[in-house]
């Protein structure tokens, strides 16, 4: 299966940041992405472990979340 693809426009958008930002994360290698040319195109897995990455919560938390508790 084809997973989603996004523009680093979208995905600035979506999460509220500047696309130099999202441009930057992917030079540093903090944010996967996928190269056609110079096109620039980042998954929604991509996406889902950056932020995973960046959480604040405490391992506890994490987990709980996890096995489905509610917040």
């Amino acid at each position: 299966m084809i997973a989603q693809l996004y523009t680093v426009d979208e995905i600035a958008k979506i999460i509220k940041l500047e696309p130099q930002y999202i441009r930057r994360e992917i030079k540093n290698e903090h944010l996967e992405a996928i190269r056609f040319g110079r096109e620039i195109r980042i998954s929604e897995a991509a996406v889902q472990a950056y932020l995973e990455s960046k959480s604040t919560f405490i391992p506890e938390m994490r987990k709980a979340i996890a096995e489905g508790a509610k917040i």
